[in-house]
């Protein structure tokens, strides 16, 4: 990719791009991507299993990512993961933020 900005979440880098729109997002992994679409996937059910910690954090995480997720889209599904004020326990750095925003 040659627009890839690189974010960094618990200190772990992860690829994004600038998608045709101007939107900052996760490159998405077909299958995954695929199998939400047909049915095969439910995200209801997802969080459901998440909510008995059948996944972690990071497999969640990685899962959204998987789908194509924008970095504001992702951000606002894990906002309490990240939130100081929430307890939120996870780093998310990305370099197209301004240091002086809540981003």
């Amino acid at each position: 990719m040659s627009n890839e900005i690189i974010v960094h979440i618990d200190g772990h880098p992860f690829a994004t791009y600038i998608d045709e729109e101007g939107k900052q997002r996760f490159p998405q992994n077909k299958i995954v991507r695929t199998l939400l679409e047909t049915g095969k996937l439910n995200l209801n059910d997802i969080w459901a299993m998440a909510s008995f910690s059948m996944f972690s954090f990071k497999e969640l995480a990685s899962f959204y990512m998987d789908l194509g997720y924008t970095v504001d889209g992702f951000m606002d599904v894990f906002a309490d993961f990240f939130d100081e004020e929430a307890n939120g326990t996870h780093t998310f750095v990305n370099p197209l933020w301004d240091d002086e925003t809540d981003d």
